[in-house]
């Protein structure tokens, strides 16, 4: 909050805003202030205020569109049982609302297993998952918790299919062997960014220049997604510009005329117009591959499902 308080006094607005407890600590400062954030991930129940810019799916989209894919493949069908592993906070809670609309609409019941964020161990939960018999597991949780789920799946021959949205994958996946093994062939993450080795243009500049910093951290598709800022922030400066106007509040009128950014294949195309309204419905299926760079490949590239452009999100118009 300190350095919040010293940025609201010196500058336009913020370019990235990582993080739901610091979202949840400066939201409603930001509103007061009239100050634009661009946030990269997100609920779309954060979408009650005009000074919040989602650059990707929201959590709820993201989930919606990983089951239709399931479906569309033939891995689950109407009136299958989803088993749902989600963290109580806003973010797996939006992610429920999702699952539970596509779950509604297919007559899909749910399995619910909510876990705290120190929660670890998922033997137990998985345990419960298979007696229950559910068609697949959608792990709405940290990284390390969707491990511990897809290992735990394999020791307990769950020969189905785990579902993750983007928050379930870091780097770290495929740095361990025994999780590789148990993951690589059942474990899809429904994201809104294109894996690291996507060959658009615009995907290859932003690796030729992340690689010619010559910095330490991991290489994955996390790195687009800051760049997705970089380039929602462009666009609307340039619209203020083209307004003439400059002010916080001729930049929070200017996003609203941004209704078409186009990310080449980044994540979906981008639209701004509607405040209270998710400003992609487009994701990407993917699955680990240690093999490559970034450690996932795409096993479909961008889509909206019908479902996820049917949901209605709570403050869209």
């Amino acid at each position: 909050m300190p350095l919040y308080e010293q940025m609201r006094t010196e500058d336009l607005g913020l370019i990235q805003l990582l993080g739901s407890p610091m979202l949840a600590a400066v939201k409603t400062k930001l509103s007061s202030d009239k100050m634009l954030a661009a946030v990269p991930s997100m609920a779309s129940n954060n979408l009650d205020t005009r000074t919040i810019i989602s650059t990707t799916a929201t959590y709820d989209i993201e989930v919606i569109n990983g089951l239709a894919w399931l479906q569309q493949e033939g891995k689950i069908k109407d009136g299958d049982k989803i088993g749902a592993i989600y963290l109580q906070n806003e973010a797996g809670e939006n992610a429920m609302a999702g699952l539970k609309f596509y779950a509604e609409k297919h007559g899909m019941s749910v399995v619910e297993s909510p876990i705290g964020a120190t929660d670890t161990d998922m033997t137990s939960t998985v345990t419960k998952m298979k007696s229950e018999d559910v068609a697949v597991i959608v792990a709405m949780n940290s990284p390390a918790q969707a491990s511990s789920i897809g290992v735990q799946m394999k020791a307990q021959d769950m020969p189905i299919p785990l579902l993750g949205w983007g928050p379930t994958y870091a780097p770290t996946l495929v740095s361990n062997p025994e999780i590789v093994a148990a993951m690589k062939d059942n474990f899809y993450i429904a994201t809104s960014a294109a894996a690291w080795t996507s060959e658009s243009e615009t995907a290859t500049k932003v690796r030729e220049e992340f690689e010619a910093l010559g910095v330490s951290d991991p290489a994955s598709s996390t790195i687009f997604v800051g760049y997705l800022s970089g380039m929602a922030w462009g666009a609307i400066l340039q619209q203020a510009c083209d307004d003439g106007d400059l002010t916080r509040q001729g930049v929070m009128d200017a996003r609203t005329k941004v209704d078409n950014l186009e990310t080449d294949g980044l994540t979906g195309t981008l639209d701004f117009s509607d405040p209270g309204a998710p400003t992609t419905r487009e994701t990407h299926i993917a699955q680990l591959d240690a093999e490559l760079p970034g450690g996932t490949t795409d096993a479909a590239p961008l889509a909206t499902s019908e479902e996820a452009k049917e949901y209605k999100a709570p403050f869209q118009k």
